[in-house]
């Protein structure tokens, strides 16, 4: 199963991931495996999210209107 290739954001020059949670840019210093989540509680709520197939908070937003 492929798996989906995260939005990217560049800041200052670096390219970073975009959190699956809010959208905002996640910092991969000092992992080995890529970060998908800016906090841990972003990792939770999505957790949730999906448990309870709920959009993801970035899509409720632009979704909303």
């Amino acid at each position: 199963m492929d798996e989906e290739q995260l939005p990217t954001q560049r800041v200052a020059g670096i390219e970073y991931l975009s959190c699956e949670w809010c959208g905002e840019a996640v910092s991969q210093l000092g992992t080995r495996s890529p970060r998908k989540y800016c906090k841990r509680t972003h990792r939770q709520r999505a957790f949730e999210a999906r448990r309870l197939g709920v959009p993801m908070l970035r899509n409720r937003k632009t979704a909303g209107g």
